[in-house]
């Protein structure tokens, strides 16, 4: 309780000395803590803008910096924190580096191997519906918030009894309106007759986006020895799909699947120095 009284001076705090800007950004880390304020995630904050959003990396560099500004700001008038605490405050600060401002491209490194897929698929299990979600993403490279409001009312699975597959139609970023394939293997069974979206907590209610970019990151590193994310299955989906298309029409396809708002914001992220130039000479 203690702990919790602090945490909220401190964010008074800080509201008290946010100018209007700084004030959006700090609501903006508050609600992507689930105001829980936590400056160790603060690099899973920028993460998420850099995956999640159309802000560019300029703008996202001022987020952070708004933020990491503030959190100084109150610990300079803190007089209740220890040498070491405060040490140890700003080193975690200085860890979290703005995004470089270039192009958002995803590296090859970003981007799981025909190895890693087998291990995840091997290691996770459906406890905490991991496996589910795991093969979900990677299969549709859907986002994380398309992911987490996927609702049964969705889906008709009747629909084409004879297909595999059943198409859905999601908001996206920017409310966009597409429809992707689910495979009618990977929707996992209600477990209780009213449940609402095909992927809840132990009591029912829907997960967040930090509860899911947590448990890959931890999945990751256990299984993997590297950090992942939800968007790393994206990066993955496109990045194959991109390779096997033949045609520039088939690329339209996937910009459109994936919801980008221009073919060259696909192929902008998702060429990697092993496409090479014979190979876009074949599309």
């Amino acid at each position: 309780m203690k702990d919790l009284i602090q945490r909220s001076k401190i964010i008074e705090l800080m509201k008290k000395d946010a100018s209007k800007s700084q004030e959006v950004a700090l609501n903006q880390f508050l609600t992507f803590c689930e105001g829980d304020f936590d400056i160790s995630k603060l690099n899973d904050f920028k993460d998420e803008l850099l995956d999640n959003t159309d802000m560019k990396a300029s703008s996202i560099s001022t987020r952070i910096y708004q933020v990491k500004g503030l959190i100084r700001k109150v610990l300079n008038k803190s007089d209740h924190l220890t040498q070491g605490q405060r040490f140890q405050i700003e080193q975690i600060l200085k860890d979290v580096k703005a995004p470089k401002l270039q192009s958002k491209g995803v590296s090859i490194e970003k981007v799981l191997s025909d190895e890693e897929i087998l291990i995840l698929n091997e290691e996770l299990t459906s406890k905490s519906n991991g496996k589910e979600m795991f093969l979900l993403l990677i299969s549709t490279g859907i986002r994380v918030s398309e992911l987490i409001n996927l609702k049964y009312t969705d889906i008709d699975t009747q629909d084409n009894p004879e297909s595999l597959f059943v198409e859905v139609d999601i908001l996206g970023k920017g409310q966009k309106l597409r429809t992707i394939k689910i495979n009618k293997a990977l929707i996992p069974e209600k477990k209780k007759d009213d449940q609402v979206y095909l992927f809840e907590t132990s009591k029912g209610k829907q997960l967040t986006r930090f509860f899911v970019h947590d448990y890959f990151k931890r999945k990751g590193i256990k299984h993997l020895g590297r950090s992942i994310s939800p968007h790393t299955f994206r990066h993955t989906f496109a990045t194959r799909k991109l390779q096997q298309a033949k045609s520039s029409s088939k690329i339209k396809a996937l910009q459109n699947y994936l919801g980008h708002s221009n073919v060259s914001t696909t192929m902008g992220m998702y060429v990697h120095d092993e496409f090479t130039t014979d190979d876009l000479l074949k599309i």
